[in-house]
């Protein structure tokens, strides 16, 4: 609600579009909640309204990175079928430094803790998150001024039952984090200092398509720079993300220590022997 009273503001023309995953199992009433104070709001907007419908339940696992590949998949469909220009989302200082404990906690690397950028692609849809500079309190703050209601994502906030879902217990630690220091702006300049890093890192990697690679190219580069380039050339073999780090840091063990050798990785057979690392695609099981 803030980034469309601020595009309202300064008279920048966009439409609005809204998915309603209805997942079911009670989350299927304030999924209609939400969408009946969309259509609301955009009517007192007076802007066009899009809105889909997801075709499930809730997923088991992973419901979270499942919803938002199909928000994105919706946001394609409309881009490519009226021809807009792009996504704006708001996502904030907050959203930033939640994602970097979370990842923090799963052991993540640089590309991981990295903040999500100002500008990028999605699923080939270009996405704009212009509210990265403010936090969540002050967005709130800002609509409150301007008395403008706005809805809270039941999904993403403690009941009395406390929450499913790990986002919303780490939202629960923030305030006692700012009183110990750790800052929801802090944390977020921690990631973007990591997003320009991993932008130089990614720069060193040679990305391309081959059947062989020479081994002394992989292993004379820094730990940091091998595991990436192991991670991708399993997708640009397999078009799929590279596993997780533990296991191509045992990979890349393997390689500086054993003169030959094979190993299964990222759907890949890997070879190595007389200086040179070949890839085949893994047999399919069955």
């Amino acid at each position: 609600m803030a980034l469309a009273l601020l595009a309202k503001q300064q008279g920048v023309p966009v439409l609005w579009a809204h998915f309603n995953h209805g997942w079911g199992q009670g989350d299927d009433v304030a999924d209609d909640a939400a969408e009946a104070f969309i259509r609301q709001q955009a009517k007192a907007f007076g802007v066009k309204l899009h809105v889909g419908k997801g075709a499930g339940g809730r997923p088991a696992s992973n419901a979270e990175a499942k919803g938002r590949l199909a928000r994105y998949a919706y946001f394609k469909t409309l881009c490519e079928q009226h021809s807009y220009a792009g996504v704006l989302v708001a996502h904030t200082a907050t959203d930033v430094a939640e994602g970097f404990l979370i990842r923090a906690g799963k052991g993540s690397g640089v590309a991981g803790l990295a903040a999500m950028a100002p500008a990028s692609s999605m699923q080939g849809v270009r996405v704009l998150r212009p509210l990265l500079p403010y936090t969540r309190e002050e967005l709130r703050d800002f609509l409150t001024q301007n008395n403008q209601a706005w809805w809270e994502d039941p999904e993403n906030t403690l009941g009395a039952q406390g929450a499913r879902n790990q986002r919303a217990k780490v939202r629960a630690l923030l305030p006692a984090l700012a009183k110990a220091g750790v800052t929801v702006h802090g944390l977020a300049a921690a990631a973007q200092a990591l997003a320009r890093a991993n932008v130089a890192l990614e720069a060193q990697i040679k990305n391309t398509r081959e059947p062989t690679y020479s081994i002394d190219e992989i292993l004379d580069k820094p730990d940091e720079i091998a595991l990436r380039q192991l991670g991708h050339i399993i997708k640009n073999h397999t078009n799929i993300m590279a596993p997780r780090t533990s296991k191509r840091v045992a990979l890349l063990a393997r390689l500086r220590t054993e003169a030959t050798g094979s190993a299964t990785l990222g759907g890949l057979k890997w070879r190595w022997g007389k200086g040179v690392l070949s890839v085949l695609p893994e047999a399919p099981h069955g």
